[in-house]
């Protein structure tokens, strides 16, 4: 048994592992989980199941289908557009994820963000991440998001990621008068 979660919780700049936990409870008590770190998990893993539910839904509506990338579309329950995509890849499902969890390669694939960085691992496999989209031309101000990113390994290999944001992790990096806090409702990525 760990005598702390202060081992549990060192933030890396760049994510470069991925915790198999099968038993989250167990973690929680093996590694004397806080009761907002429990929050945050139980949270991650409500999302978790909310993402895979939307994404099983049958009224996506085929949008786009060019060299091997499909897309899709589909109203949400709040009433907002939703999409997804999908495409094979020649990667490892290890090497996406090592690329999609590393801030310093994301204004590499996508040219509109600015910053990504992890602010606090609020426990295993689950950190409070920072985004800053950039200003679009002059009339879209740059956004930022302070956000839950949660990843999860399958006993068959696949590894599904989520993110969200939260209120309570605002203090985190407070909102800044030039540009304009988002929030988040649901993202995620299955590899």
């Amino acid at each position: 048994m760990v005598e702390s979660n202060k081992e549990d919780l060192t933030c890396p700049v760049i994510i470069s592992s991925l915790d198999d936990i099968a038993d989250w409870e167990a973690r929680f008590n093996d590694y004397g989980y806080t009761e907002d770190q429990k929050r945050y998990v139980r949270a991650a893993h409500a999302k978790m199941e909310e993402w895979i539910a939307v994404n099983e839904k049958d009224d996506w509506k085929r949008g786009t289908d060019k060299k091997g990338l499909t897309v899709d579309g589909r109203q949400s329950s709040r009433d907002l557009s939703m999409m997804r995509c999908s495409t094979l890849m020649p990667f490892l499902p290890e090497d996406i994820f090592l690329t999609l969890c590393d801030g310093t390669l994301r204004q590499e694939y996508d040219p509109n963000i600015e910053i990504t960085k992890n602010l606090e691992k609020l426990a295993a496999n689950t950190y409070a991440t920072y985004q800053k989209a950039k200003r679009i031309a002059l009339v879209i101000s740059p956004r930022d998001f302070v956000i839950i990113t949660y990843f999860h390994k399958h006993e068959n290999g696949d590894i599904r990621i989520i993110a969200f944001s939260v209120d309570s992790l605002a203090h985190l990096l407070p909102e800044s008068k030039d540009i304009v806090r988002g929030e988040l409702h649901l993202a995620g990525w299955h590899l």
